[in-house]
């Protein structure tokens, strides 16, 4: 009976086990690549003098007054926005009065 050369059988271990190391390296990167989340995103302007008007800020300045009204209008503006899924990420003050909010929410 003839024998295979010595060399073979650990060339063919190394080949079948770097084989299967491949592919249990490979799944997770491709599973991983998979679930990317992807977001959309918005520039949310807050200016006085486009809400000053609204009745909601009315309502809140009443309450709180001049002070505390603006960072109250802000979270009352966040609150609405967090309820449709958006999440707050930077908030950007260009002028004493104008305030930009930039949000992000997942994909669906």
């Amino acid at each position: 009976m003839r024998t295979a050369p010595n060399y073979l059988l650990p060339a063919f271990l190394v080949g079948a086990a770097l084989f299967a190391l491949g592919s249990v390296v490979s799944q997770p990167a491709a599973a991983q690549q998979a679930r990317v989340t992807q977001w959309e995103y918005r520039c949310f302007r807050l200016d006085p003098k486009d809400y000053e008007d609204k009745e909601d800020y009315k309502q809140i300045y009443k309450k709180v007054g001049r002070r505390g009204a603006e960072a109250a209008f802000y979270e009352r503006v966040l609150d609405y926005m967090g309820k449709d899924g958006w999440e707050l990420v930077s908030v950007e003050r260009r002028t004493p009065a104008v305030v930009y909010l930039y949000l992000k929410r997942r994909l669906s």
